[in-house]
């Protein structure tokens, strides 16, 4: 990580604990669901799914589904109620169980034959990154290693479990080739 990361890592915990501080139980709640809705609109966004952040909250929140939009993209959204209550029971280590489980409820209803099964194919990209993926043959490996290396960090140092997280997502946009490959 370098020093802009860690200097935002640090911005981001100080504004975390006084947003912490200052507000009150119920406020804490409507930010937490206001960031939830936030995550789901720009995750599924990134897969092409076109609802607004309105649209999202409207679907999880009131039942309206936005005219105009195609049965995928109100799955897409739809799904990360199962996601956020898997989640929040779940109490075991991440691990690559966990992982396929995920993605199995994020693609119910979409793309049913792939759903809990990691990428076979190579000729991808994800919108906006400019990076070369890791290669369909070494992404179980490869996330057993990050994942092996993110609780090897938390039992190295005293920091809280959510900084290593945010650190666990930089290493994957700023290393996207596998250590395997050369």
């Amino acid at each position: 990580m370098n020093r802009d990361q860690l200097l935002e890592l640090e911005r981001i915990r100080f504004l975390a604990n006084v947003v912490d501080s200052l507000l009150k139980v119920d406020e804490l709640e409507h930010y937490r669901k206001h960031f939830e809705y936030s995550y789901i609109q720009g995750t599924t966004f990134i897969e092409g799914v076109t609802l607004t952040l309105q649209q999202v909250v409207d679907l999880l929140e009131h039942g309206i589904v936005p005219k105009g939009k195609e049965l995928r993209e109100i799955n897409a959204v739809q799904n990360y109620r199962q996601v956020a209550r898997y989640r929040e029971e779940y109490k075991g280590k991440v691990d690559i169980v966990f992982i396929r489980h995920l993605h199995s409820l994020i693609m119910n209803n979409i793309l049913v034959d792939a759903a809990g099964e990691f990428r076979r194919i190579d000729d991808i990209g994800i919108m906006g990154l400019e990076a070369r993926l890791c290669p369909a043959l070494l992404i179980e490996m490869e996330l057993e290693r990050i994942v092996d290396e993110y609780y090897q960090a938390i039992e190295e140092d005293d920091g809280h479990p959510f900084e290593f997280a945010v650190q666990f997502n930089i290493v994957l946009l700023s290393d996207p080739m596998p250590s395997a490959i050369p």
